[in-house]
């Protein structure tokens, strides 16, 4: 049997991963305040980069059972 997953492995610690998520929902706060063009695409752009720093990784497992 083998079942799949979703595992991470972030290149930065996970409080400077908040840290900068913090940033960007105030920074897209404050464009959206504004009435900025391109808020949704900041939003966009932030998410990708912090997907990617958060490096997720999909993981395979295969287990076989034990005869009894």
């Amino acid at each position: 049997m083998s079942s799949f997953g979703i595992a991470f492995a972030p290149h930065l610690p996970l409080w400077l991963l908040a840290v900068f998520g913090g940033i960007a929902l105030a920074i897209l706060a404050f464009s959206v305040y504004r009435q900025a063009h391109g808020a949704w695409a900041r939003l966009i752009a932030f998410i990708v980069i912090l997907v990617a720093l958060a490096n997720p990784l999909i993981v395979k497992e295969t287990r076989e059972g034990l005869s009894n």
